[in-house]
């Protein structure tokens, strides 16, 4: 992987980031954890069925319109390196950059969900 200082947008996080995170962590003996924040539901509305989000689809999938989702993608990660799981160029980076995923319950505007 090339890294790269690119801003981030909607769809593409700033994976240079997001590897600095990683490396100074490394650095100090610490450990370091990456959470990729996607929301389904938003105003009424299901992402999954909004063009632009194809991309994310297999993992929005799983979000609930009234229960909070997380995904570990820890093991997906391990099964990856080991070749025997495939998927899109963007799942797997996903999937390589980030330890989870969460994603909220229905939103209509930021508020504490607690």
């Amino acid at each position: 992987m090339k890294l790269t200082d690119k801003f981030t947008t909607a769809n593409e996080p700033n994976i240079f980031a997001i590897c600095h995170l990683h490396q100074l962590a490394d650095t100090l003996s610490q450990k370091s954890v990456h959470i990729r924040y996607l929301n389904r539901f938003y105003k009424g509305d299901d992402t999954l069925e909004e063009k632009g989000w194809e991309n994310s689809a297999k993992f929005i999938s799983v979000g609930r319109q009234d229960k909070w989702a997380l995904v570990d993608l820890r093991p997906l990660r391990r099964r990856i390196e080991e070749g025997t799981l495939q998927g899109t160029e963007f799942e797997k980076r996903e999937i390589i950059n980030y330890d989870f995923i969460i994603i909220p319950p229905e939103d209509d505007v930021v508020k504490k969900h607690f």
